[in-house]
Formats: C-alpha cells, structure tokens, sequence
C-alpha cells in the first residue's frame, strides 16, 4: 500500500465508523454515545495515523491500535464504576448494558451500562474494519462493519430508519472502498485507463450491498420483538413498551454523580415517597412488572381504602421518566402530556408520542390518599383475601428461608404483627447497608441475603420481607420510586437520583396496601409500623449513620429525607460469603483478568504474524495470488531473520542470495514457482506453500527467539 494511503486510510476509517453509529440515534437517549465512541475511535485513528507516517506494517499498526482501543476501554471501564478493579468494573458495567437492553424499550437511558456496551461496538467496528482493510486488504468486506449499526437500529427501533442514515453508510462504505483498495505499481502501467471504471464498479457494488442489507434487515425488522412486556392502553393506540423499572434504580444509585430529579412540597408539610410502579410479581429471576391494562380516565375511585388527603406539588428537573411520580394512593393528577393509569398498582404511564421526554421540566400536581392506620390497627390487622394471587407466590428459595421466617415471626399471632416482626428483624444490628451485592433480586440472591451475606441494598431488604411475608400468607409487592428527599429551607423537600428506593408494601384486611420500610441506614420506619413507639426507629441504632436527619414525628408513609447513599457505611461488619474477596480467598478476578491480557497482549506479535503467513498462502486463490503471496511472505521471513533482502523479480534476486546454502535453495526453489505463476499459463502452484515452509525452516536455524517473539516484519516495510 502507498504511504499516501497508508496516512489517509485510518483517517477515513475513523470518519466512517463514526458515521456508521449515527443509526444508533432512535435507540438511544441523547448524544452522550456519540462522544464515548468518538474518544475511542479518535483515538484508533490518530495511532494510524501516526503509525502511517512511520511507514509501520499493517500489522504492526493493527497491534497498536488494538493497545489504544484497549486502554480507552479500561479508562472509560474505572471512571463508569469507580471504585472497583478493571475486571469487576467490565463485568458489571456489561450486566448492566445487558440488562437494560434485554429489560427497556428504547430509547435506552444514558446508564454507565449503556455507554460502555456502545462504546465495545464501536471499537469491535473499527478494529475490525482496519483488519479487513489495512491487514488483510480485503476492503470489500468493509461493508459488513460498516453497515453493522443501520442493521441493528432497524430491527431493533419501531420507526423506520431515515433515508440520510442510509446515505451516510453507504457513503462511508465508497470512502473505505476508494481510499483502502490498493493498486499496485506494476497494474498502474498497464491499466491506467480503467482504472475510473474500476473504481466506478466499487462505488456501484457499494451502494448495492447497503441497499441489500437493508432491504434484509427491513424484512427481519417484523420478526423481531424488542420487549417482552407488552403493556396495552385503553383507547387502542396500540402497545406501550415499558422498561425493568429495576434497572433505573441499579443504573442511578451507582451512578456516581447526583443528579436533581425533581423538588415538591406538600399541603401537609410532611415529606412522602414518591412511587413509579409496584412489581406484584416475584419469581426465581427477582421481582418483575405484569402485563397492565391501562386505562386514560377512572383514576378517582380507583383505590378506595382509608388514608388522609394530601396536595403535592412537584416541579420536575431534566429528568427523563416513563412513569409520573406520585405519593400512594393518587387519587387525581393535574399534568399536561398524554397519561395513561393502570388500576391494580395505580401506576401513571406516560403515553404521548414523545411519552420518554413529557417529565423533563413537567410542573404537576397530585392528590394522594396516603396510608395512615394507627399502630394498634397494624399490630391487630390480617392479611387481604382479595388481592392477585400473583401476589402470594412464593419464589423458589432455600429451604432454611421459610425456617427462619418462621423463627422471626415465633409468637406473634397476627399477620401485621409478624410483618412488623420481620421489619424488626430486617432493620436490627445483623444486617448491613451496602451497594456491593448483586444488582438483582433473584431467589438465590436472597437466600444469600436472608441466610449469609446480609448485606445489600434497598431492592435486597424489600425483596428479603416481601419474600418472608409471602410465606406466612400475607400478600405483597414491590414499590420502586424515590424516598422522601432532603428538606429545603423554604419549606420544599429536593428528590435526587441517589433518592431512588425499593420498599415493600403488604396487603392488610380494611386496610389496603401498606408501605413498610426494612432498608437501614436508609430509612425509619413508620410510626404506624412500630406499635411500641410513636416515632423513630423501633430498633434504636447505637450510631446513626452520618447521613442521617430528625425523623418526622407524623408522617404516615415511609418519610426520611435521607438519600441512599452510594457507599453508606453498613451498622455491623456483614459476614463475607465463600469464594468473596476476603484474604486467602483466591486471586480477584480482576488480577485474573489482567494477568490473562498481558498474556494475550505478549502472544499478540506472533500470531498475528502466524495469520499473515497463513492468509498469504490459504488455499483458493488463483495461482498469480498465491505467487505474489508467497513472494511478499518470502521477504518477510528475510527481514524476520535479519537478513538483507535481495530485491528485483523473483529469479534474480534468487541467484544473488546463492543456492549453495539451504535457505538460498529453497528461495530458488520458491522464485522459480514464482516466475512460472506469473508468466505461464496453468502453472502448477501445489507445492508453493511447502517451498516457503522449507524457506522458513531454513531461515530460523540461527534466529534469536526473542526475534522470533517480535518479528521485525511486522514493524519495518
């Protein structure tokens, strides 16, 4: 390849594999992708371009580039989930892209998650597009790459892909064709005059493999189902897709910076949580939505168990939400956008055209009839008999969690008594507050939790007593949303990301749904969850957490205005499950996964060597290509050795070395091949391959093995 190509290929490489991600747009919120992948595909493409200029081997420059890309990885991977080793952060922040793009509908929210999984494709794109290009000098496959981004936002989007998308992909495909192919010396002589044409058959052939690969992905696009939790609405609009509402919670407490989310105040003056959604069903894989049927009006009415009336009136920030936060039970909204309800959990669904965007800067007013039996109420209540019977199943944990749910309860005679007894028992010196704990609430996790571990966070402790309770019959689900936020001075309370809370709520006779609060070092509970007290924790705590403020002395849902704190101090050392981190056991996966890539990086010069010799000589080509390639990998063995390399056509640069050594035999052996192949029809090249093997035996006989580990063709042209 020229050195004019060589400077300006990885240039217009790194401009289409940045256009070729433009697709992406209608699948993800906002641009922040954009930048993550223009850092590392900036990156890829000033190392070509510097290494162009040095006039490396493609090879050579492939390695570096894999090295940039790589580091632009483990940077992005410790500042997305700071406070973990390399390979802890990847593998977490790969569970979390992966859970939010099996679990929302897109748009997909900004997450750490999300943004490395985009910012892994775009460098798999770009890394491979420079193989097939610059190494292999195949720039015909560029296509697959390229148009890799349209493919996948096809399908996966539920509108169809503008016709300017398509034009920048198959604009970038004819940039890779006309700058990566290369025309060697000897052909510019003898087709200069064609050469237009040729390069006009590229850019026709580009065009019709995009527009092949579009039509095929329009084809697919009905086959595929992105969600599978279709939520219908009541006047026939068709679906709504809603997101794991789990997963929100896990992205915005580990999300490193705060974020406002909104600010409000109450008739009362008494702080509230603000609930989204409840998960009525708890399975095996941790607590999920259920299929709603939404409905636009008969919100009034809805829910009709006893509670005090409470006004709210929130001011939303830039906080993107499909559901509108509300104190439980809303009773009337006031808000402008297109909003549906579902009736069971009295959710509020956002479903306008631009139903992801109607809570950014939305002022809106609530009534709520909020939860306030007295204390004696919950210690004499029973369990509901009319709730869903989703909302008894038991998930299938350890045999040990239904003993010890049994142990907890011992005594207590009545269903609100034992679930007081369980909150208790959750909220005591035995468990910890902690986000380093799996970020689901699956059956295994919480017999951990329940039985070994106790320590995790809030959607641990909620799914911990909703679990305990479903077992001793009385029915429960799961709310998700944002506990009651940091008071103001001007009697306003500030909800932020890091406010976002899981929290049970248990179903009691004439009572309704009541909302506990088992999650320490976060939280009180109640006052009508304790009947011994009229306010604060029924377990006092010998040292409250530093973050902690006055509890409310009246507030009849959970009320602290506490947030949960990414790295909250847990109230009593947690005991550390076998096979954890603890000294003696075993190496971090991190050091593991760090060990295994500078292996993988210090193996990475020979074989990519091996793959030059192996594609300079696989089986299929016609006998000019497989001539010119075993020339080009004679030299290379030359320069791998050492050795001055000859130069001119094939059988005098053959003579110059001699055939009176082993190695210059064999050169003679593969020159002789060579001329024959090009000059002669139907020249037999079988043993081509056997001529540069025996060339390549001879040549190492007194090559260092340092020299083999670093072979200098991959560095000098």
């Amino acid at each position: 390849m020229t050195n004019r190509s060589s400077v300006l290929s990885p240039i217009v490489n790194a401009l289409a594999v940045f256009g070729s991600l433009l697709p992406l747009g209608p699948l993800l919120a906002g641009r922040a992708y954009l930048v993550e992948s223009g850092i590392l595909i900036a990156a890829v493409g000033v190392v070509g371009l510097i290494a162009g200029l040095l006039r490396l081997g493609p090879a050579a420059t492939l390695a570096l580039q894999l090295v940039a890309a790589g580091a632009v990885v483990v940077w992005r991977a410790l500042t997305l989930s700071p406070g973990h080793g390399v390979g802890e952060a990847v593998l977490q922040l790969l569970a979390d892209g992966a859970q939010a793009i099996a679990g929302q509908a897109p748009p997909l929210g900004e997450s750490p998650g999300v943004l490395f999984v985009t910012l892994l494709f775009a460098a798999v794109i770009q890394l491979t597009l420079e193989l097939l290009v610059r190494v292999l000098d195949e720039p015909i496959w560029a296509f697959a790459p390229l148009s890799l981004g349209f493919v996948v936002a096809t399908i996966a989007s539920s509108t169809p892909q503008s016709g300017w998308h398509f034009a920048v992909v198959a604009c970038a495909y004819v940039g890779v064709l006309l700058v990566g192919t290369r025309i060697r010396e000897g052909q510019r002589a003898t087709s200069a005059s064609r050469t237009g044409a040729f390069q006009l058959t590229r850019v026709g052939l580009a065009a019709g493999m995009t527009a092949a690969g579009v039509v095929a992905s329009l084809l697919l696009a009905p086959l595929v189902t992105v969600s599978d939790q279709p939520l219908w609405q009541g006047r026939g609009t068709g679906p709504i897709q809603l997101s794991d509402p789990t997963i929100a919670l896990n992205d915005n407490l580990r999300r490193p910076e705060n974020r406002p989310a909104f600010t409000y105040r109450t008739s009362d003056g008494q702080p509230l949580y603000f609930r989204t959604v409840a998960l009525p069903d708890l399975t095996a894989d941790g607590a999920r939505l259920v299929p709603m049927q939404l409905r636009m009006a008969g919100l009034d009415g809805a829910y009709d168990r006893p509670g005090r009336e409470v006004v709210s009136e929130v001011q939303m920030e830039s906080f993107s939400s499909e559901y509108l936060p509300a104190p439980f039970a809303p009773d009337s909204f006031d808000a402008t956008g297109v909003w549906s309800h579902d009736p069971e959990t009295l959710a509020i669904v956002a479903a306008g055209e631009d139903r992801l965007l109607q809570t950014i800067d939305l002022s809106y007013s609530v009534t709520s009839t909020v939860p306030s039996p007295a204390a004696e109420e919950i210690a004499a209540a029973e369990a509901g008999t009319d709730a869903d019977p989703i909302t008894l199943s038991v998930p299938d944990v350890d045999s040990r969690v239904r003993a010890l749910t049994q142990e907890v309860t011992a005594g207590e005679t009545t269903a609100g008594g034992k679930a007081l007894a369980m909150q208790r028992f959750l909220r005591s010196d035995e468990f910890g507050y902690s986000l380093d704990a799996p970020s689901t609430a699956s059956a295994d996790a919480i017999s951990s939790f329940l039985l070994t571990d106790r320590s995790g966070y809030c959607i641990h402790f909620a799914a911990a007593m909703m679990t305990m309770a479903r077992i001793e019959g009385i029915p429960s689900r799961m709310a998700v949303g944002f506990n009651s936020g940091t008071p103001q001075g001007d009697g306003s309370f500030a909800v932020t990301t890091h406010n976002m809370h899981a929290w049970p709520e248990l179903y009691f006779q004439g009572l309704g749904w009541i909302p506990f609060e088992p999650t320490p070092s976060v939280a009180s509970p109640p006052s009508y969850t304790d009947p011994d007290q009229s306010s604060g924790p029924s377990e006092p705590q010998s040292s409250p957490p530093p973050s902690a403020s006055p509890e409310p002395s009246t507030s009849s849902s959970p009320s602290p205005d506490t947030a949960e704190p990414p790295s909250s101090p847990s109230p009593s050392p947690a005991p550390v499950p076998d096979g954890g981190d603890a000294p003696g056991g075993g190496l971090p996966l991190g050091w593991v996964l760090a060990i295994v890539g500078v292996l993988l990086l210090a193996a990475a010069p020979p074989l990519i060597r091996t793959a030059l010799a192996r594609w300079r000589l696989r089986p299929g080509q016609t006998a000019a290509a497989l001539a010119t390639g075993a020339w080009l990998e004679s030299r290379a063995l030359f320069v791998d050795a050492g050795r001055r390399w000859p130069g001119g056509s094939p059988g005098p640069a053959a003579r110059s070395v001699g055939e009176d050594t082993p190695a210059g035999a064999a050169l003679a052996r593969v020159a002789g091949t060579v001329e024959r192949a090009l000059f002669a029809r139907n020249a037999d090249v079988t043993d081509l391959p056997g001529h540069v093997n025996a060339l390549r035996r001879a040549l190492r006989t007194d090559v260092p093995l340092w020299r083999r580990w670093l072979p200098r063709s991959l560095w000098r042209r």
